[in-house]
């Protein structure tokens, strides 16, 4: 073969390949930047700046019919040298491209270690901020860098954008025509005769995606497949090779992230500048990914344990002192919190701290009342013996006791004991004191009553001695009402009262005045309003079966019913109260007691049981009901006996006037009719509220219902109040229902 047919072949050959292979494009619609490469190489600005622009020209070359590359008067003109300063969250080469608005960014690096020359190409994408893939190649020389290494680098590159650039004609004419270039350079060096080596170099370029260079004979065409077949086979083992040691490479990253990252990297560097590129690029930058993230955890991981290794020592340290609960354990617990305060890995250890604290400061504290409550206990022992004598002496007592304590810290968890006590004391000793004053005035009153039924003037005097006798008396007269009304029946000529009469009522003066009726707790008690009542006399006690045994003898009055609970016909209860009988029955033996005697009004009824209206929740006061105060239920219906007792068997429930039973034994028929409310109620409160038929011996029920009050020996402290009342049919005869009677 001559040479100028070689070189007419070769010629060829380069026209044939240049030749683009696909159909015509449209306007590029995508932009690719190439910025400045780096120079770690120590060359000199210019030869950097040259290879910059030799790059630009390839990737134009290579990219221009789908890519708009930008050039370096659009690049200087649209960043500055800030960019770079600028950038965040990014890296400085996709911050640019994002200012550029181009779609990839090329950026390189020049490096050299000896007489080795590397150039290193990255290509980024903008838009995931991800680094797309690496190319690099090396040379002994910088022309042969410039002129062989460059253009194949570039073509790498461009093949991670488009990966159709490698299949495509103007890459092989791009590469044919450096290999041109370098031919003829070492042509003009060595002269003519190194021509066929040349072009055997040119022919040796590889031809990729079944590309067929046409030949001119049969023996060129069975040539150039046979070595496209070695192509593909080398292609082969080298992705087998590349696979096998891929697998080497992620055992080694399961086993451990940091080996796993240099193994991978060593992997990207090995195959990174290989000529038949890197099949496990995408996997292995995803793996390299992986390990930084997991080396990044395990770090964190190391740094948390070591984190929390310190803390607890410190809370080692502290803890002694902040268990102790006091002013210095909490100091010693704000300095262990403030230390770790401002950590960017926190307290992890705050919350059992401040719990510990807690739990000491509370021990503490209960330590420390303990040993107060002794101190108190023991001081109350001395103290007691004197406070319980209830007089001046035990009250001069009690306030030393409760002065001692009284600006403690921890105060005195006595003092309500030692208060109650004194208060006990003192009102047992004052129940004492007048009871004996009770006894004393009813022996005198006992001597008076013996005057009293001889009748004239004496018993007159005699009455009138009495009431002046204890009316001056601190402890007042309790006979008082009972000796007034007596010494006016006997101004007036009637019989006195005392034991006498037909049933042997005893009656207690009622002084008149104003007051407030009704309570706002219940509906049927609302609204309170003002009533006025005059001066009534009422019997002490609620009528004894005893006493309308009398009226039932004289053939005025009829029997009461005699069921279980009934009082009537039952053996020993002459002075219990008379129940289970009806309105009409009540009112029968009021008037065969006297003209001027009937049922209270509900408003006398209230007045009386309020000690003549003062503000008071029982007839004793606002002391809470007990068997002590009243037949109830408490303990069992009837304080336990589950019937009503003797009429004043409870005498501390007593009003001020000496009624007895007006909170409970039984309820008590008044005279007015039911009403749901106290609307439109009378201020006057000696008249009856509804229609009361008028009777003079036998009295008819009727058929309005009508108001009972006081509650009675199965009812609750709710039921005794004084302002409770209840409705009842006027023929109903309750083993609960009795009554009692009012004289004007």
């Amino acid at each position: 073969m001559n040479t100028h047919r070689i070189v007419t072949s070769a010629w060829a050959l380069i026209v044939l390949l240049a030749l683009p292979l696909g159909s015509v494009r449209g306007a590029p619609d995508k932009r690719v930047a190439v910025v400045e490469l780096k120079n770690s190489a120590k060359l000199t600005s210019g030869k950097v700046s040259a290879l910059t622009e030799l790059v630009r020209g390839e990737v134009s070359e290579l990219l221009g019919g789908r890519y708009t590359v930008i050039t370096k008067e659009n690049i200087n003109v649209l960043v500055d040298e800030q960019t770079c300063n600028d950038a965040s969250g990014a890296s400085c080469e996709v911050e640019m491209g994002r200012l550029l608005s181009a779609h990839y960014v090329i950026s390189g690096q020049l490096t050299q270690l000896g007489a080795k020359l590397t150039l290193i190409l990255k290509v980024h994408d903008t838009q995931s901020a991800k680094l797309v893939g690496v190319r690099e190649g090396s040379a002994e020389e910088l022309g042969r860098l410039k002129d062989r290494v460059l253009p194949r680098v570039s073509r790498g590159a461009c093949a991670l954008i488009d990966p159709e650039v490698a299949s495509r004609g103007d890459v092989l004419s791009a590469e044919l025509k450096a290999l041109e270039r370098e031919a003829g350079m070492k042509a003009e060096a060595e002269g003519e005769d190194d021509l066929e080596a040349q072009l055997a170099a040119l022919e040796r370029v590889e031809v990729e995606r079944g590309q067929v260079v046409r030949q001119g004979s049969d023996e060129e065409y069975q040539r150039e497949l046979k070595r496209l077949e070695q192509v593909a086979e080398e292609h082969e083992a080298h992705e087998r090779t590349a696979s096998r040691e891929w697998a080497r490479v992620e055992e080694v990253a399961q086993k451990s992230a940091t080996k796993g990252e240099v193994a991978v990297r060593l992997f990207l560097k090995k195959y990174g500048g290989h000529r038949l590129g890197n099949p496990k690029a995408s996997e292995a930058q995803a793996l390299l990914e992986q390990v930084q993230r997991r080396q990044l955890e395990e770090r964190k991981q190391r740094l948390s344990e070591a984190h929390l290794k310190a803390v607890k020592r410190a809370w080692r340290q502290a803890r002694r002192v902040v268990l102790k609960g006091d002013e210095k354990a909490e100091r010693a617990l704000a300095l262990f919190l403030n230390a770790y305060a401002d950590h960017p890995m926190g307290n992890p250890l705050e919350s059992e701290a401040r719990e510990a604290f807690a739990e000491a400061q509370r021990a503490r504290q209960a330590r420390l009342e303990a040993e107060h409550l002794k101190r108190v206990t023991r001081d109350w022992k001395k103290a007691k013996r004197c406070v319980k004598r209830g007089d001046a002496k035990g009250e001069k007592a009690l306030a030393l006791f409760l002065k001692k304590y009284a600006s403690h810290e921890l105060g005195n968890p006595l003092e309500s004991e030692a208060q109650s006590t004194f208060e006990e004391a003192k009102a047992e000793r004052e129940r004492g004191e007048r009871e004996a004053h009770e006894r004393q005035v009813r022996a005198e009153w006992a001597r008076v009553a013996r005057v009293v039924k001889g009748g004239g003037k004496p018993a007159i005097k005699a009455v009138e001695l009495f009431l002046k006798r204890f009316k001056g008396h601190p402890m007042g007269n309790p006979l008082a009402s009972e000796a007034e009304g007596v010494l006016e029946s006997l101004r007036s000529g009637g019989s006195p009262g005392v034991g006498g009469g037909k049933a042997g009522i005893v009656w207690v003066k009622i002084p008149g005045g104003r007051f407030e009726m009704g309570s706002n707790k219940y509906g049927s008690e609302k609204p309170v309003h003002t009533v006025r009542v005059r001066s009534f006399y009422m019997s002490k006690t609620e009528v004894t079966v005893g006493q309308y045994r009398k009226c039932v003898e004289a053939g005025r009055c009829t029997e009461p019913d005699t069921g279980s609970y009934c009082n009537w016909g039952k053996s020993g209860r002459e002075d219990h109260p008379i129940n289970c009988v009806d309105w009409g029955q009540a009112r029968t033996f009021a008037k065969w007691v006297g003209a001027n005697v009937d049922l209270p009004t509900e408003a006398e009824w209230e007045y009386a049981a309020r000690s003549a209206g003062r503000k008071v929740k029982y007839a004793w006061g606002n002391q809470e009901p007990s068997c002590r105060y009243a037949v109830m239920s408490d303990g069992g219906y009837g304080c336990g006996e589950e019937r009503t007792w003797s009429v004043c068997s409870k005498k501390r429930g007593n009003t001020k006037q000496g009624l007895c039973d007006m909170s409970g034994n039984v309820w008590e028929w008044v005279l007015d009719e039911w009403h749901g409310s106290y609307s439109g109620a009378p201020s006057n409160g000696s008249q009856a509220w509804g229609d009361v038929p008028t009777c003079r011996q036998r009295c008819d029920a009727g058929s309005a219902r009508r108001v009972s009050r006081g509650g009675s020996w199965d009812d609750d402290a709710d039921r005794l109040r004084v302002a409770s009342r209840d409705r009842v049919s006027p023929v109903s005869r309750r083993n609960y229902l009795g009554f009692r009677l009012r004289r004007t």
